[in-house]
């Protein structure tokens, strides 16, 4: 199956096509590879002062690319799986966050090599030239690890309520700002006429 993209559908003004494309490739991998039940991109995080990573690793930012998480079993064992897109070394080293259990980084082949990565985070590579709607072209280079608990601990302790309670919150409320201020009724410039 070829992959054709809507010439309609435009990314935000301050994403490339490429980021943009990643982000959607990235929940697709979550919901196929992952089997994540809630995902969404641009999910407010909070602050990053993740303890657990040497401090050349910049993870600064509050926003993540996308974020997914699964619920399992009786007792509904959550796991929260994050991941960053990147499009450049020069992206990769602005920053990212470590948002769930699992971290990836989602990057266009050899834009990144598995010696970039920080331990315990994870690199998923994409060919664009073979990428089709069943990931053809998606090959996980470096699989990520469970964070320390203790990473989980602060995370908790940050939000004063467990994190995963906050993070579904906040799943909640990007879908929810997607679906009104993403929906083309709400687009500028939009003229209706009457029958």
């Amino acid at each position: 199956m070829e992959l054709k993209i809507n010439p309609d559908l435009h990314p935000p003004q301050n994403e490339s096509s490429t980021h943009y494309l990643l982000k959607l490739v990235a929940s697709k991998y979550l919901k196929d590879k992952k089997n994540c039940k809630f995902i969404a991109t641009e999910v407010y995080v909070g602050e990053e002062k993740n303890p657990y990573l040497k401090s050349n690793y910049k993870t600064t930012k509050q926003i993540t690319d996308v974020v997914g998480m699964t619920v399992r079993g009786r007792q509904k064992k959550r796991t929260a799986f994050n991941i960053e897109v990147k499009v450049s070394k020069e992206d990769f080293k602005a920053g990212f966050t470590l948002a769930g259990d699992y971290n990836y980084i989602m990057a266009p082949k050899g834009v990144l090599s598995r010696e970039d990565m920080p331990p315990k985070v994870g690199l998923v590579e994409v060919d664009l030239d073979e990428l089709n709607f069943d990931l053809d072209g998606v090959q996980s280079v470096k699989n990520a690890s469970k964070m320390h608990s203790e990473v989980v601990k602060f995370r908790s302790n940050y939000y004063r309520q467990s994190y995963y309670n906050f993070l579904e919150s906040q799943i909640v409320a990007s879908l929810t700002n997607e679906v009104i201020y993403n929906n083309p009724w709400f687009y500028q410039n939009i003229t209706i006429e009457d029958e």
